[in-house]
């Protein structure tokens, strides 16, 4: 049954609560977006596997990672630099 496993057993749980012991239950589930995460990271993977068999120079290596942490350096600045109004 893999993933929907949970989901059957708590259903049946549910209804055993509910018909067999006259329960008043209030199930609430919880569902995320994990497909994203891991759409996200294949892409990461597939991007970078790309990148390693071009096999570049160390030069070229060293100044893409320079222009990589900066990037992600300037991201990471300008999200500490926001303000909430009201705050």
């Amino acid at each position: 049954m893999g993933h929907a496993r949970s989901y059957i057993s708590f259903d049946i749980l549910r209804r055993v609560l509910r018909d067999y012991f006259k329960f008043d239950v209030f199930y609430c589930m919880n569902i995320t977006d994990i497909d994203d995460k891991i759409i996200t990271r294949a892409r990461q993977n597939c991007l970078f596997e790309r990148y390693r068999e071009k096999q570049p120079p160390a030069a070229q290596l060293l100044d893409d990672v320079r222009a990589a942490l900066q990037e992600n350096g300037s991201m990471c600045h300008r999200a500490a630099n926001l303000h909430v109004k009201g705050f």
